[in-house]
C-alpha cells in the first residue's frame, strides 16, 4: 500500500479504534507483513441499480483475463442464494470454467456479484481460470497509517478439473460479516454417475448454520469438508475394488466375492487392462485433490491465525466481556481433520 502522510490528529482520533501496537512488537510486525502483500485498494462502484447492465465493453477491472479465458453460459440456471442472517451470504453456482463445464451464469452476471461483494481490483487481478490456486489479500482503509489494521480478507480458492470448485470471499473483520461465490463442478472422471448438485452443498450448510452464523469466515472450512466428504467415501472404493478383484479371479476370496453379489471372472482381457488402468487414473487423481484441499486447509488455517490476532487487538479497546468471545471462535477456527467426520461434530 503506498504510503501517506499522517492525517491530523482530529482525524485521526477518529479513524482508530483500538490502541496502536508498538514498533518492534509481534502485532506491529505482522500488520507490516499484511501490509506489506496488501497492495493499492481500487474498488469499482457501479450502484445496485447498475449491476445488471454490464456489457462485455464493461468488464469489471481486473477480470479481464479471467472473464476472457474461463468459458460461460448466459442460459444456464440462475445463481442459488443462501445466507445465515446478515452475517454470510452466499452466491452458488455451476461449473469449473471449463469449455466441457462452463459456468452456469454469464460474465456479466458474475462481474456484477463481484461488484456486489466489493471485491478489490488488485485481488482480482489475483484470480486465475483453469487451474487450483489460492490467493488471498488483505484490504486497509483509505485513511491508514503504518499501524492501522486491515479492515477486510479476500481470498480465491479453487481446485481443477476432478473435485473442482471455484471460490471467491470477502470477509469483513470489524463487523465479522462474509459474502462468498461458489461454483461447484457437477460431474468429472470421478463423478460420472454421480452428479454433485448444488443442493448437496446448500443441505451440507443448514446443520451448522449457528457455528457459521458466530464465525462467517468458516464457511470455506466447511465447503473444504463437503468437497472432501463427497469425493472420499470408502464405501464406494471398497465397491469399486472388490468388483475388480473379483473380476480378475485371482484372489482367494473370490468364492466369498461371488457370493456377496460381485461379478463373475471376466476373461476379456483387453477390458480388463482397460479397467485397471482406468482404477489406477482414479487413484491418482484422488490423490492429487486430496493433496490440493489439503494445502489449502493449512492455507487457509494461517490466514484464520492473523484473523484471530487483528480481534484480539481489536478487543482491547473494548470491554473485557469480549475476551470469552475470542477464545470461544478460536476452538471453532481450528484446521479441519479431513475423513469421514465433519469439522464441526463434537
Amino acid at each position: 500500500m503506498n504510503s501517506q502522510a499522517l492525517p491530523p490528529k482530529r482525524e485521526r482520533d477518529s479513524n482508530t479504534k483500538t490502541p496502536a501496537p508498538q514498533p518492534g512488537s509481534s502485532a506491529y510486525a505482522r500488520l507490516d507483513v499484511l501490509r506489506g502483500q496488501a497492495g493499492s485498494s481500487i474498488h469499482l462502484n457501479l450502484g445496485r441499480e447498475n449491476l445488471d447492465v454490464l456489457d462485455e465493453r464493461q468488464v469489471m477491472p481486473g477480470l479481464e483475463y479471467f472473464v476472457k479465458y474461463a468459458a460461460w453460459n448466459a442460459s444456464g440456471d440462475p445463481l442459488l442464494y443462501w445466507s445465515c442472517r446478515a452475517n454470510l451470504q452466499v452466491w452458488i453456482g455451476e461449473g469449473s470454467g471449463q469449455m466441457s463445464a462452463a459456468f452456469s451464469i454469464s460474465s456479466q452476471r458474475f462481474c456484477s456479484v463481484c461488484a456486489e461483494i466489493g471485491f478489490s481490483q488488485s485481488f482480482l487481478q489475483k484470480v486465475i481460470a483453469k487451474a487450483p490456486m489460492f490467493e488471498y489479500r488483505f484490504d486497509f482503509p483509505e485513511i491508514a497509517y503504518e499501524s492501522t489494521p486491515p479492515s477486510h480478507l479476500e481470498i480465491a480458492m479453487s481446485t481443477f478439473e476432478n473435485d473442482s470448485f471455484f471460490c471467491l470471499l470477502r470477509y469483513d473483520l470489524q463487523k465479522k460479516k462474509s459474502k462468498a461465490l461458489i461454483f461447484l463442478k457437477a460431474r468429472d472422471y470421478l463423478r460420472k454417475n454421480r452428479p454433485l448438485l448444488l443442493q448437496h452443498l446448500i443441505a451440507w450448510f443448514d446443520p451448522n448454520r449457528a457455528t457459521l452464523h458466530r464465525r462467517p469466515l468458516m464457511i470455506l472450512n466447511s465447503l473444504l469438508d463437503f468437497i472432501q466428504y463427497e469425493a472420499h467415501q470408502h464405501v464406494r472404493w471398497r465397491l469399486e475394488l472388490y468388483s475388480l478383484e473379483s473380476r480378475l479371479g485371482v484372489t482367494r476370496d473370490g468364492d466369498a466375492l461371488r457370493l456377496g453379489g460381485y461379478a463373475e471372472v471376466d476373461h476379456d482381457f483387453a477390458l480388463l487392462n482397460a479397467d485397471l488402468a482406468g482404477f489406477a487414473k482414479k487413484l491418482a487423481d484422488t490423490e492429487l485433490s486430496a493433496s490440493t484441499i489439503l494445502e489449502h486447509a493449512k492455507a487457509l488455517q494461517r490466514l484464520v491465525g492473523y484473523c484471530e490476532e487483528y480481534e484480539t487487538l481489536d478487543a482491547r479497546g473494548q470491554s473485557s466481556s469480549a475476551k470469552p468471545i475470542v477464545s470461544e471462535n478460536k476452538e471453532e477456527s481450528k484446521q479441519p481433520s479431513f475423513g469421514q467426520n465433519s469439522i464441526f461434530a463434537t
